[in-house]
């Protein structure tokens, strides 16, 4: 595929990416987006490339200054697996919400909101 100048840069970086195959890291896919419009490595027309990239429904970080197109990322039934960990090949570490504090088991949830309301009422009964 030919890739044109004349692109936005998000279109550019689409393009980049489905010839390559595989997520690229940002500077990287920034450098080949700049190469393409022939434009200077001036931090303007970086950032400039940066925020459309995205902000593009297409587009997706992947973590570990990875990009990469959102049809790669995992699919509603790996929820809560970090998409970097995911194209690494390898799960991440989950924590239940009601597990803030480790070895918190529902018991001990149980006892001390027991222990909250006695005190409560002790309080009120004053």
């Amino acid at each position: 595929m030919e890739l044109h100048k004349l692109w936005p840069p998000a279109e550019l970086a689409v393009a980049i990416l489905e010839a390559r195959g595989q997520p690229l890291e940002y500077q990287e896919l920034i450098g080949e987006i700049l190469r393409v419009k022939e434009l200077p490595s001036e931090g303007r027309f970086m950032a400039g490339i940066y925020t459309e990239i995205n902000l593009d429904h297409r587009l997706a970080y992947l973590g570990g200054g990875l990009w990469g197109l959102r049809d790669w990322a995992p699919r509603s039934g790996m929820k809560g697996i970090p998409l970097a960990a995911y194209f690494r090949g390898r799960k991440a570490e989950r924590t239940r919400p009601d597990e803030a504090e480790e070895g918190r088991s529902d018991e001990i949830d149980y006892l001390r909101h027991e222990e909250d309301e006695d005190e409560w009422e002790r309080e009120e009964g004053e």
